[in-house]
């Protein structure tokens, strides 16, 4: 997810909770790519950003639309500063806690963090969305009590 993708991260926030079962079919699609925040004058790109499924991005919109009333404007011109109103964590990415370190995903994984989303959506989806984000931001993440973990 790059600063340019901005207005995407905007017009996914308007959507609101409407969009998010499309956003959780997406989560196990069988795409790879950059997925996460990734600094452009960074010489460094570790590998479960650079190889990764991108459903990660899918379900961090999701992570963002429960995480934000509202988007805070750019303030400057740095990378740091672009994307500062889209981050919610470090890079950006799921991982499984289990592992020895930071890794890509399985495919496997994927539909076992898709399962979670999913079962989480049948247990929410008739809260308002005001509820939702106050749940989020009290620390009832949709990943708790799982493997995994967003870093």
């Amino acid at each position: 997810m790059s600063s340019e993708s901005g207005n995407l991260f905007d017009e996914i926030h308007l959507m609101n909770k409407k969009i998010i079962p499309c956003l959780i079919n997406f989560i196990d699609r069988d795409i790879q790519g950059i997925v996460g925040f990734k600094n452009p004058l960074s010489s460094t790109m570790e590998s479960f950003i650079f190889r990764n499924y991108s459903g990660i991005n899918a379900a961090y919109l999701i992570e963002f639309i429960l995480a934000k009333d509202k988007i805070e404007k750019i303030q400057g011109d740095s990378w740091e500063q672009k994307v500062k109103p889209y981050k919610l964590y470090t890079y950006g990415v799921i991982i499984n806690d289990e592992s020895n370190r930071p890794s890509a995903l399985s495919l496997k994984e994927m539909k076992a963090i898709k399962s979670i989303y999913l079962e989480w959506w049948k247990l929410n989806k008739n809260k308002p969305i005001e509820l939702l984000r106050k749940e989020w931001k009290e620390g009832k993440h949709i990943l708790d009590n799982s493997k995994f973990k967003w870093i």
